[in-house]
């Protein structure tokens, strides 16, 4: 098992990031616990866009209510998609980062080879549920396994956290445990980094008070009309 990518839980890969994905987390197991972390700083961060879900929103609002700004109508930056998206890349991926950290080990120093003719049947360049070859793709090459997997992952999502998964309702349907966890570790990361601000503004005007010479974070700026 390749534990080297992001933390050191030596399980299934298709069940990994299963705990996070469904919140059902137990932030006192130092497992569970690392695994919550990475999907919440790292994780989702691959899924929300370059500017999504960065210093301006992780440490200061959980998932559940995380919205981009200015945005209109439908503007959740997370919703049941975008995890059970997040699940299926995972699981599609996980083999060939393996083989692809097994070889950076192994050729120290240099940089991955580009993907050729004699190389794409190697398993740094196969994921478990796509194919590159087939040209323009209706799903972009992605397999029936894997459109099934995601509607799998997406099913068992809105099971765990709607009250009615037949009515999903993020007002007022989502189970209490769902965003406890979330609370919860949103106060223990915030904690770990000695933030106390309730907003990124308030923090860059407190680190420019107490640090001067400081690095800020990054200011998000969205173009007009988007």
């Amino acid at each position: 098992m390749c534990n080297a990518i992001v933390f050191q839980l030596q399980i299934d890969p298709t069940n990994m990031l299963r705990l996070p994905i469904l919140r059902e987390v137990d932030l006192g197991v130092p497992e569970e616990y690392e695994a919550f972390k990475f999907y919440w700083e790292q994780g989702l961060s691959r899924v929300a866009g370059v500017k999504g879900w960065d210093d301006n929103d992780r440490h200061y609002t959980i998932i559940s209510r995380a919205r981009w700004p200015h945005g209109s109508g439908d503007d959740r930056m997370f919703n049941v998609s975008t995890e059970a998206f997040f699940q299926v890349l995972w699981e599609n991926n996980y083999d060939r980062w393996c083989a692809q950290i097994e070889w950076l080990k192994v050729n120290k120093g240099k940089k991955l080879p580009k993907r050729n003719k004699e190389n794409k049947d190697e398993p740094m360049f196969k994921g478990l549920y796509t194919n590159q070859d087939g040209g323009q793709q209706r799903m972009g090459g992605w397999s029936i396994q894997g459109i099934e997997r995601f509607n799998e992952i997406y099913d068992l999502i809105v099971a765990a956290k709607y009250t009615d998964p037949d009515k999903p309702d993020d007002k007022s349907g989502i189970h209490p445990g769902w965003n406890l966890v979330e609370t919860n570790f949103l106060a223990r990361i915030r904690t770990e980094l000695g933030i106390v601000a309730i907003n990124a503004q308030q923090e860059r005007n407190n680190r420019r008070r107490n640090n001067p010479g400081q690095e800020q974070p990054e200011r998000r700026v969205r173009p007009r009309g988007f």
